[in-house]
């Protein structure tokens, strides 16, 4: 996985999407209005895939991506949490 921190980023756009009840996309269109805000390995991790494609097969076989994912994001905590704020400001 591509910037593997020792404390790694495990949310994805789908989880939050589904906990707060959002539409497709809703959590993703947050993230990239703070994007800039975000440090790549240690707030979110890019998996892509021709890198990551085991670890991406298995986040879809649990549902934590949208199927037709190519590449994935996880998120920190702090970014999980900075995306929802960012949500509520947006309504």
């Amino acid at each position: 996985m591509t910037g593997t921190t020792s404390n790694p980023p495990t949310h994805t756009f789908r989880d939050i999407d589904r906990a707060l009840d959002l539409a497709k996309g809703r959590a993703f269109r947050a993230f990239k209005v703070i994007r800039q805000s975000l440090r790549e390995g240690s707030d979110f991790v890019l998996l892509h895939h021709r890198d990551d494609a085991a670890l991406i097969r298995e986040l879809r076989r649990q549902g934590r991506i949208y199927a037709a994912s190519v590449n994935a994001v996880l998120l920190s905590d702090d970014a999980r949490r900075r995306v929802v704020e960012q949500l509520r400001r947006d309504g």
